[in-house]
């Protein structure tokens, strides 16, 4: 199972280089979706596409988690880098099952959304049974870097 790269909403972009949306001082969350899901880069906010999410329930929580230990730091000499430590969910009492995660920034009203990534090229759903964890771990060259 590999991960699809993670690709930018149009809006984070112009938001990141207007410095609206900063990326190792807000809270950046990442949530888990269904394969209801059909991203789209036009999307803007969390509300645009909130009735996706999976539910909350085995030990995931409505609207997903903060990333931890955030840095944005040089990729090489011609590009900048955005990455976490990793993002986990245990699953409790039942299976975790997502197909996209979706980071965005819970620092805003509109929680503008950043970034998206297909789990499981395949594409399937992500599984993590009962007592196990789905683990997003960052790239070593991060979730996203811009040249």
């Amino acid at each position: 199972m590999a991960a699809a790269a993670w690709v930018l909403y149009n809006k984070a972009k112009l938001d990141i280089l207007k410095g609206d949306i900063d990326l190792d001082g807000h809270d950046i969350k990442v949530a888990l979706f269904s394969s209801a899901y059909s991203p789209l880069v036009a999307d803007e906010g969390y509300a645009d596409i909130s009735a996706n999410e999976i539910a909350a329930a085995y030990g995931y929580e409505a609207g997903g988690k903060s990333l931890t230990n955030k840095v944005v730091s040089v990729h090489d000499t011609t590009a900048g880098k955005f990455r976490s430590d990793a993002i986990s969910w245990i699953a409790a009492g039942g299976a975790i099952a997502a197909r996209y995660a979706v980071m965005y920034d819970n620092s805003h009203v509109d929680k503008t959304l950043i970034c998206y990534s297909l789990l499981d090229t395949t594409p399937a759903d992500v599984t993590a049974a009962d007592t196990t964890a789905l683990v997003i771990t960052p790239h070593a060259d991060g979730f996203f870097y811009a040249r």
